[in-house]
């Protein structure tokens, strides 16, 4: 089943980065981690993920989208996804789902990868 950004609707493409599976948005660099892959991809070594395809997503190059609006829809089940702080303590707000995973707009997986190294 294909999964689609709820920012842009477009298609996610899946992309490996080590044994790791994620959905990347060609559109807005977003990109969805189920589960607990985001965790694991911020325990590896940066250089990783800056010569793996998530390296469009970790710099900010398109303009911060406008999260007043209605809450996002989870790519796996459609539900609104909840607004809120990684991890306590956190500048930076993510969309999640309970059940399904993450959602992190351009430029987040750079500031949560800095954050995660001095917490």
């Amino acid at each position: 089943m294909s999964l689609s950004c709820p920012r842009c609707r477009v298609n996610l493409r899946e992309i490996t980065v080590g044994e790791v599976r994620v959905d990347l948005c060609p559109e807005c660099d977003g990109a969805w981690y189920d589960g607990d892959e985001l965790e694991h991809l911020l325990k590896a070594p940066y250089v990783i993920l800056a010569a793996s395809d998530l390296s469009v997503g970790l710099v900010r190059d398109v303009a911060p989208p406008d999260d007043q609006g209605p809450p996002l829809p989870c790519p796996r089940c459609q539900g609104p996804m909840e607004r809120k702080a990684f991890l306590e303590g956190c500048p930076v707000v993510v969309d999640g789902c309970a059940v399904h995973g993450i959602w992190l707009d351009d430029g987040e997986l750079s500031s949560l990868f800095e954050f995660s190294k001095r917490a």
